[in-house]
């Protein structure tokens, strides 16, 4: 039988695209954070909350309490900010307040620009890899294949210009590289480490990521959930070493005291407690609304979990777990919203693979919100959001009611789609793809 030519030649590395679009995505990223250097170093403001990670460090160097009152005055803090993080991430900050602030701002630009790009390719790869799976063959390999890869372009540029995204290389925050380190630890088919381990460190380095400690939980991922428990103790044991009495203060005081890190009512807070204090006749039921809220999402979420993990679409779960930390903490600023970018992803990567008016809806929605923030349009700070009228609230918690719409969809069973059919045969090939094989002796 003819060998075909193509049997001879090697299969492309399954990753290729993925990692193009990667790289693609880490170059914007690098020049994004390249131009916030330059900005800072022309005298415009700039990586506020680096300059305290410094602070913070110093002061665990210097062996000042990192609560004090006097923190921000001993320590450099810009601007009067206090240190909202616990003692073990001080410990981590140290080097970069044992190097010039310019060498510290530098490294932060490349671990966000390397986060940014990792965390655009697991979740590209995740989701693509379900797909795969249930048609049979390789996404990037399918008559669609063009549209597709449009398609993952155009998400790795809405997920890189996203509002969340250019606010952590603004101020210098870390929640790129936290989000990508719990994005590997969960998605990847395979760690090198004990599964576990990342979130758990993530979690003790700031509290919102334990959320995905309880995805460990709720999917049933008991040595996971182990190990996320230990390494988080592991850390919080390392800080209380180092800062025994700021330990102590920070999960007895400090963690409890929303009102350390802003107003709740500011515009870019879009948790569910944000939406609610900016509403001045939910003033006499706040407690109780804000607790029904949470339960409310608690209770979806897992929901959207449970179901979504059961049908092997994962990503779709982290994110529902992601959800529950963005919409329940009292606090969820514009650059904790990378999750949010990430949906945006995902939904406009299920309609490149599978089509579907709603997975098109839920993609081009949830792009235009963390493009243009729609309350950039309304007024805002001191105090006039709770003038804001009924529709204008609305615009100015659209962050939290997409992100509410989003878990309202992971969690419809209409939403866990059916494996799409699988692609037609492909026609038989031409005969000048073929080998010259040899021709069959003629008979005498």
């Amino acid at each position: 039988m003819p060998r075909r030519l193509d049997a001879q030649r090697p299969a492309a590395p399954r990753w290729a695209p993925s990692a193009i679009l990667v790289a693609a995505t880490a170059a914007w990223a690098t020049a994004f954070g390249l131009v916030q250097l330059v900005r800072m170093r022309s005298g415009q403001p700039g990586y506020i909350d680096a300059l305290v990670y410094r602070a913070g460090g110093h002061a665990l160097l210097a062996g000042h309490p990192l609560y004090a009152p006097d923190f921000a005055a001993v320590n450099h803090s810009p601007g009067g900010l206090p240190f909202t993080y616990p003692p073990f991430a001080a410990l981590l900050f140290v080097p970069l307040a044992i190097v010039p602030a310019g060498a510290a701002i530098a490294a932060l630009v490349v671990l966000n620009a390397a986060a940014c790009a990792g965390l655009f390719g697991i979740l590209l790869a995740a989701a693509h890899d379900r797909w795969d799976r249930l048609r049979g063959r390789r996404w990037l390999t399918a008559p669609t294949s063009a549209r597709a890869a449009t398609v993952a372009l155009a998400a790795a540029m809405v997920f890189a210009l996203s509002t969340p995204v250019q606010g952590n290389f603004t101020y210098g925050q870390l929640d790129l590289i936290l989000a990508a380190a719990v994005a590997v630890d969960v998605l990847a088919p395979s760690t090198p480490w004990p599964r576990g381990l990342l979130v758990g460190l993530a979690a003790a380095v700031k509290l919102t990521p334990a959320v995905f400690i309880g995805y460990f939980l709720v999917t049933r991922q008991w040595r996971a959930l182990a190990v996320s428990l230990g390494a988080a103790a592991f850390a919080v044991l390392a800080g209380w070493l180092v800062a025994p009495s700021d330990t102590v203060r920070y999960f007895t005081e400090t963690a409890f005291d929303p009102a350390r890190i802003g107003q709740l009512r500011f515009a870019s807070n879009q948790s569910l407690r944000g939406v609610i204090e900016r509403i001045p006749a939910l003033d006499p039921v706040r407690g109780p609304v804000a607790a029904g809220a949470t339960l409310a999402v608690l209770a979806l979420a897992v929901v959207a979990i449970a179901v979504n993990r059961r049908s092997g679409d994962t990503v779709a779960a982290l994110l529902s777990a992601a959800f529950i930390g963005l919409l329940c903490s009292p606090v969820s600023w514009g650059h904790h919203w990378l999750w949010l970018s990430a949906a945006a992803v995902y939904a406009l990567t299920r309609w490149a693979a599978a089509g579907g008016a709603a997975n098109l809806v839920a993609g081009v929605a949830t792009a235009a919100v963390v493009l243009v923030p729609p309350w950039l349009f309304l007024p805002h700070d001191n105090g006039r959001e709770r003038l804001w009228s009924g529709f204008e609230h609305l615009m100015g918690g659209a962050w939290a009611l997409t992100a509410l719409a989003l878990l309202a969809w992971f969690a419809t069973p209409r939403n866990l789609v059916s494996p799409p059919a699988p692609d037609p045969p492909a026609p038989p090939r031409s005969p000048s793809w073929s080998v010259r094989s040899r021709r069959p002796a003629r008979r005498r």
